[in-house]
């Protein structure tokens, strides 16, 4: 089942045209990545599928009803958004930022609720700590649940592990593949195009607001892709792990 879809979107911020006719979608069960240069698109496509960005041309679909016309409580109860802004105002306990995430429920209950999910990143330890008190990491962890504890079926994450360590970046992106499995669809941002190519069912490449590639990731991160996207030279190699994408910076001519 579709979860969000963009239909010829196309978008303008500061002049600029940001989204150039994008066609791509989500669905139960998937993980997608997005990768792209700097200014590629990758945000404007996530905020396009909130209804947070305003379109100029075509159209976007959340749960299969146009996103212009859904309350905004309605756009919660089917999308969660993590953004790449991870400041915030106050200083309050991490488990009341995560539970934030469900005001139609009762506090004791919202609260036992945010502990739980918490408890799901190894982060229960948090729970009553103010999130400006913590590292980068720790913050970032209790926003991740915040978006994890949103009732939508739809998971769109503006890179989500950006800032992380390397253990942490494969933790939380592990436990993401499990929401997919559990039914979800997850649709996250990502620089790394090796972490891409190891987590996604798919992987959609952006290149000046338009998609250049959609698929599973040994054809949309084809050497042919990379060159072209990125600058890149790649190849897949076969390992005991399954196939691994390596890359590297183009060789300059003399």
């Amino acid at each position: 089942m579709s979860l969000t879809r963009l239909e010829g979107a196309r978008a303008v911020m500061s002049g600029r045209e940001v989204l150039a006719g994008v066609d791509v979608g989500l669905s139960e069960g998937e993980l997608v990545a997005l990768v792209g240069r700097n200014g590629a698109g990758k945000t404007s496509v996530l905020r396009a599928m909130l209804g947070l960005l305003p379109l100029t041309g075509g159209s976007v679909l959340l749960g299969g009803d146009d996103v212009g016309r859904l309350p905004e409580r309605e756009r919660a109860l089917r999308a969660a958004y993590l953004p790449q802004e991870r400041r915030i105002a106050w200083n309050m306990a991490a488990v009341e930022i995560v539970a934030l995430a469900t005001p139609f429920l009762n506090e004791a209950d919202a609260r036992t609720r945010a502990a739980r999910v918490l408890a799901t990143l190894d982060a229960d330890h948090l729970a009553d700590r103010g999130v400006a008190d913590m590292s980068g990491g720790e913050r970032a962890r209790v926003l991740l649940a915040r978006a994890l504890n949103a009732p939508g079926r739809a998971l769109l994450l503006d890179e989500p592990v950006a800032g992380l360590d390397p253990d942490t970046q494969l933790f939380v992106l592990d436990h993401l593949r499990r929401e997919a499995a559990g039914g979800r669809g997850v649709m996250l941002s990502l620089h790394d195009l090796t972490l891409a190519a190891r987590v996604a069912d798919r992987v959609v490449v952006l290149k000046d607001g338009q998609v250049v590639a959609d698929g599973d990731p040994a054809t949309a991160l084809s050497p042919h892709v990379l060159n072209d996207a990125f600058g890149l030279d790649g190849a897949w190699i076969e390992t005991d792990d399954g196939p691994t994408l390596s890359i590297r910076r183009r060789l300059q001519e003399a």
